[in-house]
């Protein structure tokens, strides 16, 4: 296992074993740079995360950096008091070493202990047992000591693992490790890891090593690991291996698991090595010493009073609120939470069309942060086997947000796919979308005829909701009656009749739409045409005098022709009465504040312009703070208008075959989505790879 040299240095700092001066060098000489945004798509600690955040790195959830570090302080002891009472029974730290740190952060006070221990003798019960019955050393104190603790300077298992990851490296030899565990600073050692320029000899490597065992071939001390709760190792994931010397030598799924070594040193008085495991071969041996887990009857659902415990938590509810304004912040489209290894959860938003790492959540903060986002969306908390749909609002500043929640059961657990609906970002006028000049006047023009369809085509997440969306707004009038059907209403329309698809009353959209031509409507317009019913309604309700809109999933425009054919709609009622085919693809735009010119690729070039007329420079992103390395920030679109001229009409009445059509295209014009992009790209809007990518991989050009 590998980790970066970024990673090392948050240890360090967390460790106490960084001055303010080096770590505040540090962080300067990051900025601008990709090393903290990939160190923090890692799977870092909860307290790692918390201190950078503090160090006013520029992230961009900076605007909202309280939430967000209040919500990753949140590492809680997930332990039960009788596992407490059975490992400090165990191995009797000593109540001093046990409770005197505690004492220090204010979280438990001498007075308590003293009359918990109050006429204790050898015939009463053990004093680590009256310490937790009497509720003063308790999982909750050790979870607030854990939250509240900025520094633990000077904790012997951060300092090991930091240790022992540069004894791997050989980077250190023992007496130098020795030194400093006897309190010696690393000297010149500490600028060789924060080392951020060209590589030099004797440089820290970019990625390190964290010692590793092969549990296959170790030999484990069974009666050692059995002095540990068989929940506590289950649910942890580690295994106790040999204790010599005073120190204990655990294999751990996750070594950089901070918690997990703070919390063996706190309760056995004991120095902590965590050697990293495969994970597989973990389970295996606990399995083999404890048999397999078991769970309380009625434990795969949470009762109802554990549950409002959890999702009302205030760490829970601002993880929650963080990871959503996270998204609003980064203009993210989607949320997507997913099961990982490890009993871990992986964040990812989708931002300009590509998911990116966030984040990685700990075991413990998963099921807390599923059940929250539930409670949210009016789901039923304790259901993990079936998915659900669900939505909620929020409101964040003048703008308002519709959140729509889908749950998926997994191998791994359940993920949560949230999408981000944000109305100022689709209810645009025809202006804003991307269309040229010249297109958007064809498409006002057509807009405005009293009755005939238009359809929009492209793939999933082409943008085709949001284009129709602007066409309703343009002709949106008190003289006008515009019912809409839609699967589900996403945003909310003024002055439109929008009604939702609900297939478990049977309002199919051909349901739908057989009780919209009976409200006596000027302009329909039906989500998506998806089979011949609702094709055939709508067809027939653009040929008696309505103005239809609507959508189909095709990668062309003439490809639309074929797709109501194969429905089963006779060509020649098609032909009669579509007006236009919009077709249109996304994509990504030059991010403005690194944006630079730079000589084409010379294949691409010849690519896009076969026949010569590539422009000598081009517009490309060198990434920046603002886009987050990738050079690309928001997204433009890129149309074609397809015409139902005289002469296509004929053609699809003929044979309304893609190939047979493409022989009846007027050659002059028509905009492809091609010229679009090739305009774009001269205007310095997007990248050629964008087109090529976006644009003639779809076609199949």
């Amino acid at each position: 296992m590998k980790i970066t040299r970024e990673r090392l240095a948050i240890l360090l700092r967390e460790s106490g074993l960084l001055t303010d001066e080096q770590w505040n060098r540090y962080v300067h000489s990051l900025r601008g740079s990709r090393a903290l945004w990939e160190a923090l798509n890692q799977d870092v600690s909860l307290g790692a995360f918390k201190d950078l955040l503090f160090a006013e790195i520029p992230l961009p959830f900076l605007g909202r950096r309280q939430p967000i570090h209040e919500a990753l302080s949140s590492e809680s002891v997930s332990m039960r008091p009788s596992e407490l009472i059975a490992i400090l029974k165990a191995f009797r730290p000593g109540v001093s070493h046990a409770t005197g740190p505690l004492i220090q952060a204010g979280i438990i006070r001498q007075a308590d202990i003293d009359a918990a221990l109050k006429g204790h003798d050898s015939e009463q019960a053990d004093p680590y047992e009256r310490l937790v019955r009497q509720n003063v050393l308790t999982p909750e104190a050790l979870t607030l000591f854990f939250r509240q603790a900025e520094r633990r300077r000077a904790w012997p298992y951060r300092r090991d693992l930091i240790l022992s990851i540069l004894r791997e490296e050989n980077l250190i030899d023992e007496a130098r490790a020795q030194a400093i565990r006897a309190g010696e600073g690393f000297g010149d050692l500490i600028d060789r890891i924060l080392e951020t320029g060209p590589p030099r000899a004797g440089a820290i490597p970019a990625e390190l090593a964290i010692p590793s065992i092969d549990l296959t071939q170790a030999n484990v001390d069974k009666d050692l690991a059995r002095r540990f709760p068989a929940s506590l190792v289950q649910g942890w994931r580690f295994l106790p291996l040999r204790r010599d010397d005073g120190t204990l030598e655990v294999a751990a799924a996750d070594p950089m698991n901070l918690a997990l070594g703070d919390l063996l040193w706190l309760l056995t008085g004991l120095r902590v090595r965590a050697l990293r495991t495969d994970s597989s071969a973990l389970d295996m041996a606990i399995r083999s010493i404890f048999g397999s887990p078991t769970a309380a009857p009625g434990a795969e659902r949470l009762s109802q009073e554990a549950a409002q415990r959890i999702v009302h938590s205030p760490s829970t509810v601002q993880l929650v609120s963080s990871i959503i304004e996270g998204a609003i912040d980064l203009k993210a489209t989607d949320v997507h939470l997913e099961p990982y290894l490890d009993a871990r959860m992986r964040v990812r938003y989708r931002i300009d069309g590509r998911l990116r790492n966030i984040l990685m959540l700990p075991a413990d903060a998963v099921q807390p942060v599923i059940s929250r986002i539930k409670v949210l969306a009016n789901m039923d908390v304790v259901e993990r086997r079936r998915p659900q749909d669900g939505h909620f609002d929020f409101h964040a500043e003048t703008t308002r947000y519709d959140f729509r929640v889908s749950t998926l059961p997994c191998h791994l657990g359940e993920k949560i796919v949230i999408r981000v609906l944000d109305e100022s970002r689709v209810l645009r006028g025809l202006q804003q979308i991307g269309l040229l000049d010249e297109q958007r006047r064809a498409l006002e023009r057509l807009c405005r005829q009293p009755y005939g369809m238009i359809l929009v085509t492209g793939p999933t997440g082409s943008g085709k909701s949001s284009t129709l969306y602007s066409c309703i707004s343009l002709i949106n009038s008190l003289e006008t009656n515009i019912v809409t059907i839609e699967d589900p209403v996403e945003y909310q329309l003024p002055g439109v009749n929008q009604v939702p698809v609900n297939e478990d009353v049977e309002m199919s959209f051909a349901h739908g739409l057989r009780a919209i031509l009976r409200q006596d409507p000027d302009v329909i317009m039906v989500g998506e045409i998806r089979d011949f019913e609702t094709a055939a309604i709508a067809i027939r309700a653009a040929l008696t005098g309505r103005l239809v809109f609507s959508t189909l999933h095709t990668n062309t425009a003439l490809g639309a022709y074929t797709a109501l054919a194969h429905m089963g709609v006779k060509p020649y009622l098609a032909a009669g009465a579509i007006l236009a085919v919009v077709a249109q693809r996304l994509v990504r735009k030059v991010c403005v504040p690194c944006r630079a010119t730079a000589p084409p690729n010379a294949d691409l070039a010849l690519a896009l312009w076969p026949h010569g007329g590539a422009p000598a420079q081009v517009a490309r992103g060198q990434g920046c703070e603002a886009c987050m390395g990738t050079g690309y920030q928001g997204r433009t679109a890129l149309f074609e208008i397809l015409e139902a001229t005289p002469e296509l009409r004929a053609a699809v009445a003929d044979d309304p075959s893609e190939i047979s059509l493409a022989r009846h295209v007027p050659r002059e014009g028509v905009i492809s989505i091609l010229d679009a992009g090739r305009r774009k790209i001269e205007a310095g809007e997007t990248t050629m790879e964008e087109v090529c990518y976006q644009v003639m991989t779809m076609s199949g050009t």
